[in-house]
């Protein structure tokens, strides 16, 4: 049988006074019932009335989702997809990946809305602006790998750089401005004298297929992004530079047996590739863990 409770009591059982009580029923806030004229208080509605406001600490919602899922948020790369969907069908877990771009995913990071962030960002930018969650993360290098100029030489040949885009005003296709593929754009721009300004570019797209597509449909004429994604929709590609591609993780987290499993997965799976590693790929430095936004005062690779 369901148990009631006066005002009085309720007030007792909340440690309110009863004023504060009428302010609540009259807020429509308070679960209570009026009969014959005197309010009850079910004491089972009562207390699942104050766990409904119980205020949790981002950190700790996340943190709960571990048991179930791993969420990783921040750049997009097809290696690090893969390695996840092994991960997936070996350990039988989930792993839920949003391809935000590496500011965002360290953003998130930062504000309790991600386990991981995945970004490939030099140290200046991961030191400032929403980057800045990497200073309280371990940072872990999955790999090295080369992103480049993707064009199809049948429709514009000889394509010799960023320069020569903007020069014959070809179409490029843009990635989000929180994306590390942004930044990296942005940098290269600068090297050759010009900006954004100078460019003609549609989008912005996502991932670094989305810009392979664009390409390969003739929607753009150009686009910066990964080897791989090139390759793999028939591209020709001109390399710009070689990054390494990081993994952030909140210091916190860094000794649950969730997380430890999933990285200590995710390098022996990515290692296993030195041999016969992807084009573009590189993962000799994997493993290598530091703490810091710059990456200083490097600790011991995860065993």
């Amino acid at each position: 049988m369901a148990e009631y409770m006066t005002t009085r009591e309720v007030a007792k059982y909340l440690r309110l006074n009863e004023k504060r009580v009428y302010s609540l029923i009259t807020d429509e806030r308070m679960p209570a019932a009026r009969i014959g004229g005197k309010w009850l208080f079910p004491r089972e509605a009562i207390d699942q009335w104050v766990a409904g406001t119980l205020r949790v600490p981002g950190d700790a919602v996340m943190d709960s989702l571990l048991e179930d899922l791993l969420v990783i948020q921040g750049s997009d790369d097809w290696l690090l997809d893969q390695s996840c969907e092994r991960y997936r069908r070996t350990t039988g877990r989930a792993v839920v990946s949003a391809r935000i771009g590496s500011l965002a995913g360290l953003a998130a990071v930062n504000d309790f809305h991600a386990h991981a962030a995945g970004f490939h960002l030099d140290d200046a930018e991961v030191a400032s602006g929403p980057a800045r969650a990497a200073g309280t993360c371990f940072v872990v290098t999955l790999f090295h790998r080369c992103q480049g100029l993707m064009f199809d030489a049948s429709r514009t040949p000889g394509l010799s750089g960023l320069a020569h885009v903007a020069a014959r005003n070809l179409t490029m296709a843009d990635r989000q401005p929180d994306s590390g593929t942004y930044r990296l754009t942005e940098r290269l721009l600068r090297e050759a004298g010009l900006s954004r300004h100078d460019l003609t570019t549609v989008g912005p797209f996502s991932t670094h297929m989305d810009v392979a597509l664009a390409v390969r449909s003739g929607r753009a004429d150009a686009g910066v992004g990964s080897i791989q994604a090139a390759l793999q929709c028939g591209l020709d590609v001109l390399p710009l530079a070689d990054e390494a591609f990081r993994l952030a993780v909140p210091a916190r987290l860094m000794g649950h047996s969730r997380v430890r499993s999933f990285l200590e997965f995710l390098i022996d799976d990515i290692r296993a590739r030195a041999v016969d590693a992807p084009s573009g790929y590189d993962v000799s430095m994997s493993g290598r863990l530091e703490t810091g936004a710059a990456g200083v005062a490097a600790v011991p690779e995860p065993r």
